[in-house]
């Protein structure tokens, strides 16, 4: 009986404290520090460049500083090169939170419109829905539109997969009142162009985004949707993101730690 306790114990406290999915990991932007000219990758080499002078304030939710951007002229850049080069598989994760919602305003975006093999991937807000871009070369370009809206002024995780041997392109939306996620058939390898990634802006159409964008993740492999979940475990209990949603890291530790000399003293009586 005591063994079975403890496992349930286990299960729950792992439950709290989520860890982050770094299988596949290819770039991992948090946009911590200094709004300076460049910024480093957090897990690889991609480096990029801050365009229009962004700023990138500590907000209230615990989320240290967060990339704020004014939706006209700026947004994040790094330079094509082979690590962000996706054939078969990938994942983008983000976590948003808009000032403004409307017809274009890219989260993340590795594609030149109207530029043939130059689209490669992107997500969006398209009208307060989130939108998944691919282009392939099977099927050209293809669309898939998460139309449980998007809100304003609060913090949400997107993120998009597209997996070539299922076939299977995928839109995400979590939130601490919901979550949805919509899938659609699509075949075929990605086209891998010379287009930057930006983050905040969908060149040269104009897409800048509007609001605070954060945690920023490119992964060369389709998470499942319990990897997506995770992720967004992680965020919000492990780094403590979202505000009012739960307590911040140190009283978990201290509510976990009292709740272990409880449970241990309870066992050994």
């Amino acid at each position: 009986m005591k063994r079975c306790l403890i496992f349930i114990f286990l299960i729950l406290c792992s439950k709290i404290y989520a860890s982050q999915v770094t299988d596949g990991l290819i770039a991992y932007y948090q946009f911590n520090g200094d709004a300076s000219s460049s910024i480093q990758d957090s897990y690889g080499n991609n480096d990029g460049s801050f365009i229009g002078s962004p700023t990138n304030p500590y907000t209230e939710d615990n989320f240290k500083e967060s990339l704020l951007l004014n939706g006209t002229n700026q947004y994040f850049r790094v330079e094509d090169n082979l690590n962000l080069d996706f054939s078969t598989a990938l994942t983008i994760i983000c976590w948003v939170k808009p000032t403004t919602l409307s017809s274009g305003r890219a989260f993340v975006s590795k594609w030149t419109s109207g530029d043939g093999q130059n689209r490669n991937y992107g997500i969006s807000d398209y009208n307060g829905a989130v939108s998944a871009d691919i282009n392939t070369n099977i099927n050209g370009v293809n669309t898939l539109y998460l139309n449980s809206a998007l809100a304003a002024n609060i913090w949400q995780q997107v993120a998009m997969t597209y997996d070539a041997a299922s076939q299977t392109l995928t839109a995400y939306l979590n939130n601490s009142a919901y979550s949805f996620s919509t899938s659609s058939t699509v075949q075929g390898s990605l086209y891998n162009g010379n287009s930057p990634l930006l983050v905040g802006a969908l060149l040269p159409a104009g897409w800048y985004y509007s609001g605070y964008i954060d945690e920023v993740k490119l992964f060369n492999r389709a998470l499942s949707s319990p990897e997506i979940l995770q992720e967004y475990d992680y965020v919000v209990n492990e780094l403590g993101t979202v505000s009012n949603q739960v307590p911040e890291p140190l009283t978990l530790s201290l509510l976990v730690s009292a709740c272990c000399g409880i449970f241990l003293r309870k066992l050994s009586s």
